[in-house]
């Protein structure tokens, strides 16, 4: 019985139905139960060596993916290439657990590794990494897939250029190429993540009743950008008509407000006229500390990620607890990197705490 509704729901005469996303949901549930807790970050966080790091992920649901890579990679190359295994296995199975009305919603949200891997390769050779470097920074849960992904790590950068060309989520080459010839590669970047959000929010707006749901999530992330960009340029003091090219469309907050944001003439102020849309005295008190951005960046991501715990709690038979699921699934991925690079690099402890993002 069980096995011939999941036929239905998957894949039959049932998959434009409440019934379908019911079997998802629930199965997608299931799978949150082995994301990693905060007692777990923690932990991590509290050791000093890679080696131990290993030992304690293997305790874990990333055991599988470092035992296979265990023969081939080492150290902080092998938690990354299992990390990247990790997702694109994870991911692959929430697509064949989404009935066929959400699947398009889920792959839109999944398309930002595309992005990811994109920028990673651009600025991997930009910085002249190794192709084995720049592999071990990959995570193959897109659309793009692993040979591909494999192959323009090994090209050189007029080859990947040529991929972008052709790429049909990639941005018009009129916006960048020139630039990109200069040795330019930041219109690229934000072209990128551009076309990411205009597709995400035209397949989010197709979404059946989690839509206001899944749209606010949409627009927290393009926000959470677009303020980070008016802190950034606020401080190396960015033309304002470069500001206004940098950022992105389909945020709650204005451009014009933005722009303010960024011609404010310090942090402080700054803070004080986003509090409106958001609250972030609390990352304002630790940057004073130690004038690092990265507090805003993490509150920020926080409050995002927290925006898909909600998804995820109070969907009920739609796709927004498989959307939700995905922000969990990538905090927890970003978690274990920080780590990963808090180990490597002797970044203490509590530094390191107030960079994760707990959303469980």
């Amino acid at each position: 019985m069980i096995g011939k509704l999941r036929e239905l729901a998957t894949g039959g005469i049932l998959s434009q139905t409440p019934i379908a996303f019911g079997y998802s949901n629930a199965r997608v549930k299931a799978m949150r139960t082995h994301l990693l807790t905060r007692a777990q970050f923690e932990e991590m966080a509290r050791v000093k060596s890679v080696p131990e790091i290993i030992e304690m992920l293997e305790r874990t649901h990333f055991k599988q993916d470092l035992v296979a890579l265990s023969l081939k990679f080492s150290g902080v190359d092998l938690v990354r290439v299992a990390l990247g295994k990790n997702a694109a296995r994870t991911y692959r199975k929430l697509i064949r657990i989404t009935p066929e009305s959400g699947r398009g919603t889920v792959l839109a949200f999944l398309r930002r590794w595309d992005v990811h891997n994109l920028k990673t390769i651009l600025l991997g050779k930009s910085m002249g990494y190794s192709t084995e470097k720049i592999e071990s920074l990959l995570v193959p849960a897109g659309e793009i897939g692993e040979d591909e992904l494999k192959r323009l790590a090994g090209s050189d950068l007029e080859s990947v250029v040529g991929f972008l060309k052709r790429c049909e989520f990639c941005p018009p080459k009129e916006s960048w190429e020139n630039q990109v010839k200069k040795g330019d590669l930041s219109p690229l970047m934000n072209e990128l993540d551009r076309v990411y959000y205009k597709e995400l929010a035209s397949k989010v707006k197709g979404v059946g009743r989690d839509g206001g749901t899944v749209l606010s999530l949409v627009k927290a992330e393009i926000d959470a950008k677009n303020i980070m960009l008016g802190i950034r340029a606020r401080r190396e003091q960015i033309p304002t008509e470069t500001i206004e090219k940098l950022l992105l469309d389909g945020g709650s907050i204005s451009k014009r407000e933005l722009v303010k944001i960024a011609e404010t003439k310090s942090t402080e102020e700054a803070v004080r006229k986003l509090s409106r849309h958001y609250d972030l005295t609390e990352a304002f008190e630790s940057y004073k500390t130690d004038r690092s951005l990265v507090h805003f960046e993490t509150h920020l991501e926080n409050w995002v990620a927290q925006k898909g715990v909600k998804a995820l709690r109070r969907s009920m038979l739609s796709v927004g607890a498989l959307v939700g699921y995905v922000y969990l699934k990538n905090a927890e991925i970003g978690n274990i990197r920080k780590i990963l690079s808090a180990a490597e690099f002797g970044i203490p402890e509590e530094k390191l705490k107030g960079m994760l993002v707990i959303a469980g």
